[in-house]
């Protein structure tokens, strides 16, 4: 189990857990996350009760998660640890908001004009009138 957080607050992180939830255990820390291990049996016991194990496994096979999907997210958490640890004050995602926008604006302007010319060099289909006469 791990938690995202102000890297000034793990110290108090770290004594809420132990006076509050004595089965999670410390495991490692980095600025912002901090990471505790639990009992199965008390993971299994925080889990929905309703729900079975081969649901959960039907469930996750549905989820299809893009190629290369798990480097981004990685890469968004250490991000967010740097940010918090080198500028506790600053938002992050107010200042690369705009970096992004601009990102997917030229991706998607990319994938129209790539579906633009796919379409024009495609014949197209004569009209029911044509076929007729």
């Amino acid at each position: 189990m791990w938690f995202t957080h102000q890297p000034a607050s793990t110290g108090w992180l770290k004594r809420e857990i132990a006076a509050t939830r004595s089965d999670l255990r410390f495991a490692f820390s980095r600025p912002g996350l901090t990471t505790f291990k639990i009992d199965p049996a008390v993971a299994q016991q925080l889990s929905d009760p309703d729900m079975k194990r081969e649901e959960l496994r039907e469930l996750m096979k549905s989820i299809a998660y893009p190629e290369g999907w798990f480097y981004v997210e990685r890469a968004s958490v250490i991000m967010f640890g740097l940010q918090a640890t080198l500028a506790p004050k600053l938002n992050g995602i107010q200042v690369g908001f705009p970096y992004i926008m601009q990102f997917m604006m030229d991706k998607t302007q990319a994938r129209m004009a790539e579906a633009a010319e796919q379409a024009k060099a495609e014949p197209k289909p004569e009209s029911d009138e044509a076929i007729l006469n």
